[in-house]
């Protein structure tokens, strides 16, 4: 997968574009994860037209991954989606109320993001991957 069209390429298998990866419960499965994610009220404001990265904690992603899918996928592919989850690249980030305080915390302030659509390239990458053994 393209990381730069990861969205659009979902988008596409979610609304039936792509034939051979269409499952009517897919987007289920893509509206929990960005709803565990993102708030419903925020979606449009996070996401945006896609032009600028959206980050998450990965503390929330790694949480994900226990709640991405319904409880008929085991609990082993959840812990191998959290492992895909945390091997991916992240960032530090120290938020602006911390960063703009006079008192320096070194690790109290800092949280380590992820992309929100690398973590749902994962989320459906798996879903699919468990779909078809």
């Amino acid at each position: 997968i393209d990381k730069e069209n990861s969205r659009a390429k979902w988008f596409s298998v979610l609304l039936g574009a792509t034939a051979e990866l269409y499952n009517a419960q897919a987007i289920d499965v893509y509206l929990q994860a960005l709803q565990f994610m993102v708030p419903p009220g925020d979606v449009e404001a996070r996401l945006g037209d896609g032009s600028s990265p959206c980050f998450i904690p990965l503390q929330v992603a790694k949480e994900l991954a226990v709640h991405a899918y319904d409880n008929s996928i085991p609990m082993d592919v959840r812990l191998q989606l959290q492992k895909r989850i945390v091997g991916l690249p992240s960032e530090a980030h120290v938020p602006d109320a911390v960063a703009s305080s006079s008192s320096s915390l070194p690790d109290d302030g800092l949280h380590m993001v992820v992309s929100l659509d690398d973590v749902m390239d994962c989320v459906m990458s798996m879903w699919y991957e468990y779909q078809t053994k």
